[in-house]
């Protein structure tokens, strides 16, 4: 247990990690739940241990809403059970007084973190019933770009900040429509398209992705020193997405989206914790995707299995080499 301890925590006395918090709901969510949590749940491996518990949770979830047939009307009360100890877990962990004093640990947290962005929303999407599809890449879209944002910000400055409205407020609200919509009644009423052609599950979507946007343009807005990466990291995910929006079903996108994200994001914290070069977010993945679309008949395998895997081996060698660097260190 030690061994392993120390892989995954690394050195432990040569980084401080630095953040601003300016959540809107945190420090209610600190009185409600937080400060009796970490009274009762003493030590950082324990917290972690939760902390892997409610991502784990998200993952189950997701498995939930594709296979639906599992728990059938049960899953609207499981799912935002489960969202809660994801939203729970992950907050807690943030607000531990110990935390992060590795840079091996906020590497790995903060990767699992990015990808969890993009499994949150299609599990949204698919327990909203949504069929507008371009909602959810624009949704998709402007989550990761205000995502990006932060941790460019990170790299550039040194802080990692939260803003007023993030992750938290947007699943708590998530979760709250789900908990009310366990009701048929609630839940027929909720599809109904009743703003300008769109339900109110979807209009929160559009609420989603417009304060990502504004988190976006804040989060840029505040660096002094940008330089050409993040813009052509802005033009490249467009690309992606806007041609996974044509290529693949919901899942292919956000699959595709989330990959290529994370990538970057790895990529910005090897230059922030390693370092300091700032990478290219990477030309293979929107390149491929147009020539797919273009040349789609050429092609006879599941192209998206081949941008996946390319991607996964991407992020995996990434990972090892960041590792392997911070763990000499």
């Amino acid at each position: 247990m030690i061994q392993v301890i120390h892989f995954l925590y690394g050195p432990m006395s040569r980084y401080v990690f630095k953040k601003k918090n300016h959540s809107m709901l945190l420090p209610a969510f600190e009185r409600l739940f937080l400060s009796f949590l970490l009274r009762v749940i003493r030590g950082k491996l324990y917290i972690d241990i939760l902390w892997f518990v409610s991502y784990a949770m998200l993952y189950v979830t997701l498995y939930l809403v594709l296979e639906p047939s599992v728990l059938g009307k049960n899953n609207r009360l499981i799912i935002p059970l489960f969202l809660s100890v994801y939203l729970i877990g992950r907050e807690l962990d943030n607000a531990h007084k110990e935390k992060w004093k590795s840079a091996l640990v906020e590497f790995w947290k903060h990767l699992i973190q990015a990808m969890a962005s993009g499994v949150l929303l299609y599990i949204l999407f698919i327990v909203f019933q949504m069929n507008n599809v371009i909602l959810f890449s624009v949704a998709l879209l402007f989550t990761y770009l205000s995502d990006v944002a932060t941790f460019y910000e990170q790299y550039k400055t040194g802080w990692f900040v939260v803003d007023s409205i993030g992750t938290l407020e947007k699943t708590f609200v998530a979760v709250l429509l789900l908990v009310v919509s366990y009701f048929d009644i609630v839940y027929d009423f909720f599809l109904l398209e009743r703003f300008s052609g769109l339900s109110l599950f979807e209009l929160f979507f559009a609420l989603w992705a417009l304060t990502s946007l504004i988190t976006f343009i804040k989060t840029i807005t505040r660096i002094a020193n940008l330089t050409y990466g993040i813009w052509l990291f802005v033009i490249l995910l467009f690309i992606v997405t806007s041609f996974s929006t044509l290529l693949y079903s919901a899942l292919g996108l956000a699959l595709i989206v989330t990959l290529y994200t994370s990538l970057y994001i790895g990529k910005l914290k090897r230059a922030h914790l390693v370092d300091g070069i700032e990478r290219s977010p990477g030309i293979f993945t929107p390149l491929f995707l147009i020539i797919v679309y273009f040349t789609d008949d050429f092609f006879d395998i599941n192209t998206v299995y081949v941008i996946t895997i390319y991607l996964m081996i991407s992020i995996l060698v990434l990972a090892y080499r960041i590792f392997g660097a911070l763990k000499k260190g």
